[in-house]
C-alpha cells in the first residue's frame, strides 16, 4: 500500500493541467463565437428589418445554433472545472 501512495506522490499531473487549460480556451472560444454571432450576424439582420418566411426560418436556425454554442461552452467549462479539481485533489 505504501508503494502505491509513494508512486502517487511522484506522479506528474501536468497533462491534466494542460488538458484543463485547453478546455478553458475552447469554452472561451465558443462563448466568443456565440456572442459574435449575435453581434455580427443575427443583430444586424434584425436591425436591417429582414422579414418574411425566409427570415422566420433563418432566425430560428441562427438562434438554435447560438443556443448550441452556449451549451457547448457550458459543457467545455464543466470539463475544465472537473479536470482542474481532479488535478488539485490528486
Amino acid at each position: 500500500m505504501l508503494e502505491h501512495y509513494a508512486r502517487l506522490l511522484r506522479q506528474d499531473f501536468s497533462d491534466l493541467e494542460s488538458a484543463a487549460t485547453s478546455w478553458k480556451k475552447l469554452a472561451e472560444a465558443l462563448g466568443d463565437t456565440q456572442t459574435g454571432s449575435g453581434r455580427r450576424v443575427t443583430g444586424p439582420l434584425h436591425a436591417a428589418g429582414w422579414t418574411g418566411v425566409s427570415a422566420h426560418y433563418g432566425f430560428a436556425a441562427m438562434e438554435a445554433t447560438e443556443s448550441k454554442l452556449g451549451t457547448a461552452r457550458l459543457n467545455a467549462g464543466l470539463i475544465a472545472a472537473t479536470l482542474d479539481t481532479l488535478s488539485t485533489k490528486m
